[in-house]
């Protein structure tokens, strides 16, 4: 009877739980601070990630359904401390404002990437956006490095914020145009599972940077400053 359901269907039936999981080890994950069990559950997730792509693409369904929770549960854990810093640096309020954030703009842009389909999907869109990913993590890189200050952070947290909204809509479009199977709509549902939490955490990082700077649209006003010049405004 499952298998009847469109491909989308499945998304969303894999998703609910990928959730859950990923909010069951954030919340277990909360109170880890050792930088070196932060780093080990980092590579382990990321080798998880790569094991669950090769069994995926192999067609060993059930297998691949156990990593694919257990890599959403192991990014939750990860993702734990994080949070918490946010909750205790910002409020609950303020976190809370985030995730309803995150779901207005993925419901905003699903909405747009599910309707337009295979506009998007025949488009350039996805390399423009792997291009734009890996700009993003050398602005990053930078930003770190050269311990740069918050004006960087904050281009740096609205350019990922525009990345990963827009990498939301492509995942879409992909549901709505990929392969009806439970292969496919699990690689969906981790791309838009890492996708979602790679949003909350740029609009965490930006409302972080924002409220010492005392205004939510300094950020905002301050690429509009440096980008002007260059674009001859």
């Amino acid at each position: 009877m499952l298998d009847s359901l469109p491909l989308i269907g499945k998304v969303f039936l894999l998703l609910a739980p990928s959730i859950a999981l990923g909010g069951l080890g954030a919340w277990l994950g909360r109170n880890i601070k050792n930088k070196t069990t932060i780093i080990v559950l980092t590579i382990a997730a990321l080798v998880m990630f790569g094991i669950f792509g090769c069994v995926s693409w192999s067609g060993t369904t059930g297998l691949a359904l156990v990593l694919m929770f257990a890599f959403t549960f192991m990014t939750g854990l990860t993702l734990g401390p994080a949070l918490n810093y946010y909750n205790k640096s910002l409020g609950w309020q303020t976190v809370a404002f985030a995730f309803v954030a995150t779901s207005a703009v993925a419901a905003g842009a699903g909405a747009v990437g599910y309707a337009l389909g295979g506009y998007i999907t025949n488009s350039p869109l996805g390399f423009i956006l792997l291009l734009a990913l890996l700009g993003l993590l050398g602005l990053m890189a930078v930003v770190m490095l050269f311990r740069l200050g918050s004006t960087a952070r904050i281009i740096t947290s609205i350019i990922g914020t525009l990345i990963f909204s827009v990498y939301i809509l492509y995942d879409f479009a992909r549901a709505a145009t990929g392969p009806n199977t439970w292969d496919n709509a699990m690689r969906i549902t981790v791309d838009l599972y890492l996708n979602l939490m790679n949003l909350l955490l740029q609009l965490l990082s930006l409302l972080s940077e924002t409220q010492q700077r005392d205004s939510l649209l300094h950020g905002v006003h301050e690429l509009a400053r440096i980008t002007g010049p260059l674009l001859g405004a």
